[in-house]
C-alpha cells in the first residue's frame, strides 16, 4: 500500500579533524508545520490587500507574524516580504539577509514540535548550498553548511533554523529567527578550530 506524503529531516554532523560522523532523523517543528499549511491554501482569488500570513514563534518565545503570500503587486508596492525571498529590499534601504542556517549546541534537549531554540546553543553555522536530489520515490533537499568551533564543547543538539521577515514591514527590516528542525546528538565534541560540517536533508516521500 502506498504511504502518504511524509516529510522526514535528517542532520549529518561531521568532525573533519577526528572524522567523526553523526547521522540522527530531526523533528519538524511547529512553525514549519504552520509555513507548510499556509503555503497549500486552496485556489482562490486574492484581493488588493488580502495576504497569507502564519503566526510564528521566534527563538525568544515571541508571537509574530510573516507573510507567506497573497497578492504580488501589493506585496510589491507596499515592500511586503516574506520568507520566500532570499534577500529583500525596501526602498532605498540596503538589503537584508534572510534563509537557512544551522545552530549547535551542548544542552540537554528534550525534542519537541513546540520548541523554538536550542536548550544551550554554542554558535550558529552559515549554510552555503542547496541541492535537490530526485529519486524513483522520493526527492530529497540537501543544505549544506560549514564553519569553525569557537569553543571546545560535546555537540549534544542540532538545530535547522530559518530568518524571515516580520509582516507588515515599510523600511524597517525586522528579521526573526525561526527554528524548523532540531535533533539531539551523542559521541560528538569539538575543539577550537576544528572545522564544523553539517548537512541536512529533507525528505519528501
Amino acid at each position: 500500500m502506498r504511504r502518504g506524503l511524509r516529510l522526514v529531516g535528517e542532520f549529518v554532523l561531521v568532525n573533519p579533524r577526528t572524522g567523526k560522523v553523526v547521522r540522527v532523523e530531526g523533528l519538524i517543528t511547529r512553525n514549519f508545520a504552520k509555513v507548510i499549511e499556509k503555503m497549500l491554501q486552496p485556489r482562490q482569488s486574492y484581493g488588493s490587500n488580502q495576504m497569507i500570513s502564519a503566526n510564528l514563534v521566534d527563538v525568544g518565545g515571541n508571537s509574530f507574524s510573516a507573510w507567506i503570500g497573497g497578492n504580488a503587486s501589493i506585496m510589491a508596492s507596499s515592500q511586503y516580504a516574506s520568507f520566500l525571498l532570499g534577500s529583500a529590499k525596501f526602498g532605498s534601504v540596503t538589503s537584508v539577509t534572510l534563509g537557512l542556517f544551522f545552530k549547535v549546541g551542548k544542552g540537554s534537549l528534550s525534542l519537541s514540535p513546540d520548541n523554538y531554540e536550542l536548550a544551550d546553543p554554542v554558535q550558529e553555522i552559515q549554510a552555503s548550498e542547496t541541492t535537490r536530489q530526485d529519486e524513483a520515490d522520493k526527492t530529497i533537499i540537501i543544505v549544506t553548511g560549514s564553519g569553525t568551533a569557537n569553543t571546545n564543547f560535546n555537540c549534544t543538539e542540532v538545530g535547522a533554523y530559518l530568518r524571515v521577515l516580520e509582516g507588515g514591514l515599510k523600511d524597517s527590516r525586522v528579521t526573526r529567527d525561526i527554528l524548523i528542525d532540531h535533533a539531539t546528538v551523542a559521541g560528538l565534541s569539538y575543539s577550537v578550530g576544528d572545522p564544523i560540517s553539517i548537512q541536512y536533508k529533507l525528505t519528501l516521500a
